[in-house]
């Protein structure tokens, strides 16, 4: 009750008296649980976090999937859990729950490099990824394209839900922009064969 009215409202625009009622509880027995509406939050955010990550593993431990379509479900898992999460919400993290935010910067910092960058290894052994990448570079580059997307001063200023979000930033890191003629097109940019500037 508590996780759906943050995720929804915010953190600011709820107050103790609102998930009292909604819990059908007095506002006594909540703060017996939860002694201020911080832990409360704090503790809808674990949970969260920890379905996520129980999510996650599901889609990991999965022995029959090859590393892309893993790949892909954690994605989908990723964005069908963005999407919960409102603006309202974004921009309370950063300004009001700061550490909070942290917290979920860090968990997605984490099981990025963990699930993600085991992922693009084996998809680049397999034939999937051109060996022309590193892949450890390819790992930061996403994870910072993904983490500077959606910190609340950005994500806010989107005008797509975070689902759509996500779906595109996915789609232009492992489709392209350009088709399969564009690609031969432009061919492969390397700053180490561009002349110096002036000569």
């Amino acid at each position: 009750m508590a996780g759906e009215l943050f995720f929804r409202k915010g953190y600011s625009a709820v107050t103790t008296d609102e998930i009292a009622y909604r819990a059908g509880i007095s506002k006594k027995t909540l703060f017996k649980r939860f002694p201020t509406k911080k832990v409360l939050f704090d503790a809808v955010v674990d949970h969260f976090l920890s379905e996520l990550e129980a999510e996650l593993e599901r889609i990991w431990n999965t022995s029959e999937t090859d590393c892309l379509s893993k790949m892909k479900r954690f994605f989908l898992v990723v964005a069908n859990r963005a999407g919960r999460i409102s603006r309202v919400l974004m921009e309370d993290l950063s300004r009001v729950v700061p550490d909070t935010w942290n917290r979920f910067d860090s968990f997605r910092r984490r099981v990025f490099r963990e699930k993600i960058g085991t992922l693009l290894y084996a998809a680049q052994k397999e034939g999937y990824v051109s060996s022309e990448w590193d892949v450890d570079l390819l790992q930061e580059l996403l994870l910072e394209i993904i983490s500077h997307t959606f910190i609340p001063e950005v994500i806010g200023t989107f005008s797509y839900p975070s689902p759509r979000i996500v779906e595109g930033l996915v789609n232009l890191m492992f489709q392209g922009i350009l088709t399969e003629e564009g690609r031969k097109q432009f061919g492969l940019f390397r700053i180490s064969n561009t002349p110096a500037v002036g000569r």
